[in-house]
C-alpha cells in the first residue's frame, strides 16, 4: 500500500513537471521569433579616364539593411563627399578668394532599406594655389580621389563613415 501512495504523489508532481518543461520549452512549430532589426550599407566607386585626361568618378551608397539609416551631408549638401589627395595632401579645388558658399541644407529623408544615392564627380587635374584666382596643373604623379560617405542608425547616433579610394596618374598615360 505505501508503494500506491508513493506512486499516487509522483504521479501529479511528474505531471506538473513535464507541463512545466512544456510550457517553458515551448511547441518547436509555433514559436514566433522577434524580426532582426539590421542596419547596414555599402559604398561602391568607379573611375573612368575621360577623352580629354580629366578623371570621372561615379559612387553609390546602398542602404543594405533591413531599417531606414540616417544620412549625413559630406559637402554642398551631398550624401556622398569627393576629395582628392596627391603627394603633398589634399588638392585644393575651390578658390581661396572665392565666396564662401553656405547652402541651406534640408535634412535628408531617411534611407529605407534597398534605397540608394549616388555621386558624379569629374577632375580636370587643376588645383588652385594660396592666392586668388590661382588655378593651375597639378604636379606629375600618383594621386587618388576618396569618396566618402556617412550614416547612423537612428537620427542623431553614433555614426558609420564608409570610403572607397581610387588613384590615377597625373598626367594621363
Amino acid at each position: 500500500m505505501n508503494d500506491v501512495r508513493h506512486r499516487a504523489v509522483l504521479a501529479p508532481v511528474s505531471l506538473a513537471t513535464t507541463c512545466l518543461v512544456v510550457a517553458l520549452a515551448g511547441c518547436g512549430g509555433d514559436r514566433l521569433a522577434a524580426p532582426q532589426l539590421r542596419s547596414d550599407a555599402t559604398l561602391a566607386a568607379t573611375l573612368v579616364r575621360l577623352p580629354d585626361g580629366s578623371v570621372s568618378v561615379h559612387a553609390v551608397a546602398r542602404n543594405t539593411g533591413n531599417v531606414a539609416i540616417y544620412l549625413s551631408y559630406a559637402e554642398y549638401c551631398n550624401s556622398i563627399g569627393m576629395r582628392v589627395r596627391g603627394p603633398q595632401g589634399d588638392i585644393r579645388r575651390s578658390d581661396p578668394c572665392g565666396p564662401v558658399i553656405i547652402p541651406l541644407c534640408v535634412a535628408p529623408e531617411p534611407l529605407r532599406p534597398g534605397q540608394r544615392v549616388e555621386r558624379s564627380f569629374v577632375f580636370d587635374g587643376r588645383q588652385y594655389g594660396d592666392t586668388c584666382n590661382s588655378l593651375h596643373p597639378i604636379p606629375p604623379g600618383s594621386y587618388e580621389v576618396v569618396a566618402g560617405f556617412t550614416w547612423s542608425a537612428v537620427a542623431g547616433g553614433p555614426r558609420t563613415s564608409l570610403a572607397r579610394s581610387l588613384e590615377f596618374d597625373w598626367p594621363p598615360p
